[in-house]
């Protein structure tokens, strides 16, 4: 038994994801993965339900497709105990940073904490000085106002951002772009109905 979402994957792409988890379950490991990959199952282990555990994993995509970000797979019929997943992210890192720029797992490990929303984190180090950067994405249906909000290292408040929107086959998508980036910048990018 599991739980999953069904996602929509990039071909050529490295994504993190991370899950935070507590179990009780001493003889039954749990399992979350992206697309039945062995190579980036995140093996959760019991903990007691006592603490919450956060791990995290790497997945390379190959192709395009539709699959499952599977949750807690127990891979047996038997599995009895109680067990509990929150805060969970799945994060596209070539779309994030782009191809040859991706940060190390242990980088995002430490840096990124889950997140409502969404939220782009760019290094000056990993570009050009004088960059514009730009990130696409689709959210939900119906969450289609936003607030953004840009600061730089020093939280001095970044203004030449830009959001464009358009519509292919009735789904909206959106491009941010942050124009002429000098500093490390993080940006907030709050989604609502």
């Amino acid at each position: 038994s599991y739980v999953y979402q069904n996602i929509n994957i990039l071909s050529n792409s490295t994504y993190y994801y991370s899950v935070e988890y507590s179990h009780n379950n001493p003889n039954i490991p749990l399992n979350t993965y992206v697309d039945n990959s062995s190579d980036g199952t995140i093996h959760m282990t019991n903990n007691d339900n006592k603490v919450w555990t956060r791990d995290s994993n790497i997945y390379e995509s190959k192709n395009d497709m539709s699959t499952k970000f599977v949750l807690g797979d127990s891979g047996s019929f038997s599995y009895t105990g109680q067990s509990y997943f929150s805060n969970v992210m799945l994060i596209n890192l070539t779309a994030s940073y782009g191809s040859g720029y991706i940060p190390a797992k242990e980088w995002i490990d430490n840096n990124i904490d889950w997140f409502d929303g969404t939220i782009s984190f760019i290094k000056e180090e990993n570009i050009e000085s004088g960059t514009s950067v730009s990130i696409r994405f689709s959210p939900f249906t119906g969450y289609n106002n936003y607030t953004v909000s840009c600061v730089s290292e020093d939280n001095t408040p970044i203004n030449n951002t830009s959001m464009i929107k358009e519509t292919i086959n009735s789904r909206d998508y959106y491009t941010f772009v942050i124009n002429s980036i000098t500093s490390n910048i993080k940006c907030n990018i709050d989604w609502r109905v």
